[in-house]
């Protein structure tokens, strides 16, 4: 039995994403879709051509707010 292929993408499912690799069984491209986030941090999807559907995402972008700042405050402490 032929496992599924699956499409891994960086970007939005909904506009302009980048078309990366097709990965044999879902486990696996999600497996390779974390370690591509680990690596180049972004956001990030896995989609299957025969369900039509991103199965599975994540987002490892760095937060920024409003500023240009990172939204986590700085958690080293003052006291040492």
């Amino acid at each position: 039995m032929n496992s599924l292929r699956y499409e891994i993408f960086s970007g939005s499912p909904y506009k302009n994403a980048i078309w990366l690799e097709s990965v044999e069984g879902l486990d696996a491209a999600c497996e390779q879709m974390r370690e591509r986030a680990a690596k180049q941090p972004g956001p990030y999807f896995v989609f299957s051509v025969e369900a039509y559907a991103a199965l599975a995402s994540t987002n490892t972008s760095i937060a920024k707010g409003s500023c240009g700042t990172d939204s986590l405050a700085d958690q080293s402490s003052p006291h040492h």
